[in-house]
């Protein structure tokens, strides 16, 4: 009787796998949009600090955002998708755990070092989920699908923290909000230790443990007028939503005297009506890829 091979993969493992890595890839950026969106709704909430302590918390998070986009590039390309994606769950989890025992002793400043750090360690998410975005999305008319759905958590991400932060925080106080997002965050991480891929090939076995190899990197792209553009309408875009999103909360609460569940709930309208807009764009994509549109 001669002995059963050991990698053999059925199409039904393998489409188990894509399925369960899509999920994955959905719930990194659901993490990182999770905790992101919650410290603007989050800050008005912490009593007794002034709009001046508010105003220098908003604005910790984003310095390291930004200063560890190529960084968190350059470390994905050495090092692939899922290493760098695991070091960014890790800190996120580890980082808003300690919120409350930074608050507790240091006050503001230690309050807004720690969302210094989460800044730090997001500035690597949107590289490494690109890679491996882009690794797992599959030929044919089910790509816009696939895409939607390994996008779907950075959707989610904003609609759970507008609706979640100010109930969670009127009911248990908002401490909890750190420690229950952090807390499943770590959760979040184990599973995905054990169970993503960089790609399909190294979820079926056939890519070795060797490092991905590294292509150098074509600086001279950046002087062409189309990347210029893109870039330039990537920037317009990113920095009104941030902008918003960053600063409405505080404006709702202190200036318009909203209670933090009506700011909530004018928080979730963009988030709600953008994944209605995704499905629909779907729908339009899956037809003209059908189509054979190019």
């Amino acid at each position: 009787m001669s002995a059963t091979p050991a990698a053999t993969h059925t199409p039904g493992t393998a489409s188990q796998s894509r399925l369960l890595n899509y999920a994955l890839v959905s719930g990194h950026g659901l993490v990182n949009h999770a905790i992101r969106s919650a410290l603007p709704s989050l800050i008005p909430l912490i009593p007794n600090y002034t709009e001046a302590q508010q105003a220098l918390l908003l604005s910790a998070f984003f310095p390291g955002y930004i200063l560890t986009q190529l960084p968190g590039g350059a470390a994905t390309q050495r090092w692939g998708g899922k290493l760098v994606s695991t070091v960014n769950l890790w800190s996120n989890a580890v980082l808003f755990l300690l919120t409350p025992l930074a608050a507790r002793h240091a006050g503001p400043v230690g309050v807004a070092a720690v969302f210094a750090a989460l800044g730090l360690s997001q500035g690597s998410y949107v590289p490494s989920s690109s890679v491996m975005i882009k690794a797992w999305l599959p030929a044919g008319p089910w790509r816009p699908w696939a895409l939607r759905a390994m996008e779907l958590g950075q959707r989610i991400g904003p609609l759970v923290a507008a609706w979640g932060v100010p109930v969670m925080t009127s009911r248990w106080g908002w401490a909890s909000v750190p420690r229950l997002y952090g807390g499943l965050s770590l959760l979040f991480t184990l599973v995905w230790q054990m169970g993503a891929s960089d790609g399909p090939s190294a979820a079926s076995g056939a890519a070795t443990m060797s490092k991905p190899k590294a292509d150098p990197v074509e600086w001279a792209v950046f002087r062409l007028a189309p990347v210029q553009a893109c870039i330039w309408s990537h920037f317009a875009s990113n920095n009104t939503i941030a902008v918003m999103s960053a600063w409405s909360p505080t404006y709702f609460v202190n200036h318009l005297r909203c209670t933090p569940t009506q700011a909530g709930a004018l928080l979730a309208i963009p988030p709600l009506v953008q994944n209605v807009g995704n499905v629909a764009v779907a729908l339009l994509e899956n037809g003209l890829v059908a189509r054979e549109v190019p």
